[in-house]
């Protein structure tokens, strides 16, 4: 195994419950953390006494309190600055929100091999083998289940559910993008890595136990659509940051295809979902500050 210095990032945010038994998946890792870095986003639930007392026992727990709830984009952000400013012999940073819970193997599988510091390898977060968040190799292989990778699977982007960067990496490309506020922040990094030339690739012997997103499948003028299925809140942050990344990446795509399947699950989503005039309002005003490219924490401001 690699003699390497790894720090864990924990975004937390009101789910004590699951915070402690992540907290547990990660002291009793085979290959325990170096620094476990728990960001907490202005908890109110008990969260702050708890991890007070905890930091007494373990010495590699350090805590973040931020002032507000900044999304889990804006932990990740401030949990790498805090490892970047204050922790220089940091090598790796494994990233994941407090509902990820990590095999007792997961650190050291990915520990266990040839790591490059220019690419960005993952955990791969699954419940009942069903994975999480399904994705696509390069060779448009679809990555449904565990049982659909083969060792080292190369992919165009990974979501921040064991999310494993080298410093190194972080220093050239950035931060992520805080003002995202949740959803696409870690497309988005992806991208951005991938821009410096980076490969990304899912370690599927490394495995995190994870809900599945929620999503649905429909045939509609003519093609299929995979759709998520999400309270009108989170789809203003979805339909946003769709439309932010497609912005900076997709040049006129963003036009001829990302604007287009934008209002196509906005179909989908009115005939299959509750609460249809506030999914149109975060649908339009989604596209409307993406479009602007306005940014942060907004569904406040829109009455979402």
């Amino acid at each position: 195994m690699l003699d390497l210095k790894v720090a864990t990032i924990v975004v937390t945010y009101n789910r004590l419950g699951l915070l402690k038994q992540s907290i547990y998946n990660h002291i009793n890792q085979t290959r325990r953390t170096d620094l476990l870095l728990i960001v907490d986003n202005s908890s109110t639930d008990g969260t702050s006494d708890f991890l007070k007392d905890i930091t007494l026992d373990y010495a590699e727990i350090k805590i973040i309190k931020l002032k507000e709830n900044t999304g889990g984009a804006g932990g990740f952000y401030a949990g790498l600055d805090f490892i970047k400013q204050k922790h220089p012999e940091i090598d790796w940073v494994w990233l994941m929100d407090d509902d990820a819970l990590p095999a007792y193997n997961a650190l050291e599988a990915l520990l266990d091999g040839t790591l490059n510091m220019e690419f960005i390898y993952g955990s791969l977060p699954n419940m009942n083998e069903k994975c999480s968040w399904p994705n696509i190799n390069l060779n448009k292989k679809k990555l449904n289940n565990i049982n659909d990778f083969e060792g080292l699977e190369e992919v165009n982007w990974i979501p921040f559910l064991g999310f494993f960067i080298s410093m190194n990496l972080v220093n050239k490309i950035g931060l992520p993008e805080k003002d995202f506020f949740l959803a696409a922040d870690d497309v988005e990094y992806s991208f951005r890595a991938k821009q410096y030339g980076s490969k990304i690739f899912i370690n599927s012997d490394s495995k995190i136990e994870h809900p599945c997103a929620e999503t649905y499948r429909i045939f509609i003028l003519y093609r299929f659509l995979t759709n998520l299925k999400l309270v009108p809140w989170k789809r203003y942050y979805d339909t946003r940051n769709r439309i932010l990344v497609a912005r900076k990446y997709y040049g006129v795509k963003l036009y001829f295809q990302t604007i287009p399947a934008s209002f196509l699950r906005l179909l989908a989503t009115l005939l299959y979902e509750d609460n249809r005039l506030l999914q149109i309002k975060a649908f339009l005003t989604g596209i409307y500050d993406g479009l602007l490219n306005k940014k942060g924490k907004r569904h406040d401001y829109w009455n979402l």
